[in-house]
């Protein structure tokens, strides 16, 4: 079993996983400025799926990670919430509200972030 927890140090924000059994600590996300929210693992147990807003670019993307640590894969931009996965994990759904109108969407798409499909 593990447990995954973000760490704020010098006003940046990192990512580390513990395995409970062990104690063992691995950071998973090195610090960053941007605030990450919305932390799932998949129902594999394999990645870590991972929301983050960038000041600079006023926008959150949801990011796909290495339980064990590697390289991030930005999946999806826009994204307002958590996302939740389907039950045999191939989709996710989230939230989306339009800066422009301000009109509220869920979303869903394939895990990887491909076929994105307003649903209500």
């Amino acid at each position: 079993m593990a447990s995954k927890g973000r760490e704020r140090d010098a006003g940046k924000y990192s990512l580390w996983i513990r395995q409970i059994v062990t104690s063992s600590n691995l950071q998973v996300v090195v610090p960053q400025e941007e605030a990450m929210f919305g932390l799932r693992f998949s129902p594999d147990g394999n990645f870590l799926y991972c929301a983050d807003y960038s000041f600079e670019e006023n926008v959150s993307s949801l990011y796909r990670l290495p339980v064990l640590g590697g390289t991030p894969a930005r999946i999806l931009t826009d994204i307002n919430s958590a996302i939740t996965f389907s039950p045999d994990g191939k989709r996710v759904a989230f939230t989306r509200v339009s800066s422009r109108t301000g009109d509220f969407a869920l979303i869903v798409a394939n895990a990887d972030g491909s076929e994105q499909r307003v649903l209500a």
